[in-house]
């Protein structure tokens, strides 16, 4: 198969646990997404400048408005195709699909980041409070937010991803 037939292969089977997947059809997939991912905010960018300020730690930065809408779009359409693809291959693999599922552990932190990003875009540009980093590490020291949430959320994810990459490297069990 070629590129372009695994891609499809992704498409046409957007919501289909069951069965196999190959290591080409995986990282096929998974260099179209990393591709569309890097490429989409670039299009953007270019297309529409409109600019929106934003409040990145100690300074502030403009952002292109669009991005957060069609990037955003293409992250939803990819999803599941994505998570169908990682079932299958895992399957194929000989690994149990159930692991997939330790990806969830990083659900807070989206909602959160995803919140913040909300709250800071309807709010009147008049109205915005800014928080230094110093002032956000004093309240993860006060609340002990930072180390017992973070922390293990980050080593999890990390240690998945290379659990991941693994089993995907793996041949074809039979």
């Amino acid at each position: 198969m070629t590129l372009l037939q695994h891609i499809t292969s992704g498409f046409r089977n957007y919501a289909n646990f069951r069965g196999r997947s190959t290591r080409a059809e995986y990282w096929s997939w998974i260099a179209f997404v990393t591709t569309l991912m890097i490429a989409v905010p670039i299009a953007e960018a270019a297309i529409a400048p409109n600019t929106v300020v934003a409040n990145l730690g100690n300074e502030m930065t403009l952002i292109p408005r669009s991005t957060l809408i069609l990037s955003e779009l293409v992250d939803l359409a990819t999803l599941v195709p994505t998570l169908a693809i990682i079932v299958r291959r895992f399957r194929d693999a000989g690994v149990s699909p159930r692991w997939v599922w330790l990806q969830a552990v990083n659900v807070p932190w989206i909602a959160l980041v995803l919140f913040e990003s909300f709250r800071d875009a309807i709010t009147p540009a008049d109205t915005l409070t800014f928080v230094t980093v110093q002032e956000l590490h004093v309240f993860w020291a006060l609340t002990g937010i930072y180390p017992s949430i973070f922390m293990p959320t980050l080593v999890i994810g990390v240690v998945y991803g290379i659990f991941q990459t693994r089993v995907t490297l793996r041949t074809t069990r039979p």
